[in-house]
């Protein structure tokens, strides 16, 4: 009898970026000659004392520059708060998504997590202002990595 291991094909890559101003847009695009399972995403706000409504807004695009999905969006973040968004590619059945007990936000990449070369995400905190500061990191699988 023989006992045969096997492992998903690949490669893991993953990245952060911290004390991005809030009014601008993240852009996390696949390399040339790749594709991407994203595993992971997480967007942490924190908003200045400016008097505004912002929310998380996550959205997918091809290399056209076209929207592939509605794209997830939290609720309302005020001024003085910290809230985050933290998405996955697979849903554990005994977490609801939605609001966490912190008023935190979670969900479910709503494209499968599968992006081809040129396929991008845009991170957006819309009415973002200069001094909000929002900090993100992704975990995805590479395949086809050059």
């Amino acid at each position: 009898m023989s006992l045969a291991f096997t492992f998903p094909g690949g490669i893991i890559y993953a990245d952060k970026d911290t004390g991005v101003d809030g009014d601008q847009n993240t852009d996390i695009a696949v390399p040339a000659y790749t594709n991407w399972i994203f595993q992971s995403l997480f967007v942490s706000l924190e908003t200045d004392g400016t008097v505004a409504n912002r929310t998380i807004l996550v959205r997918t695009f091809n290399s056209d520059n076209e929207i592939l999905d509605a794209g997830i969006e939290t609720g309302s973040i005020t001024a003085g708060q910290t809230k985050s968004l933290s998405l996955t590619n697979q849903t554990n059945p005994s977490d609801d998504q939605g609001i966490t007990k912190a008023g935190d936000y979670r969900g479910q990449f709503s494209f499968g997590g599968l992006l081809k070369a040129g396929d991008y995400i845009r991170i957006r905190i819309v009415s973002g202002v200069a001094g909000d500061q929002y900090q993100y990191r992704f975990r995805v699988r590479a395949i086809g990595w050059p």
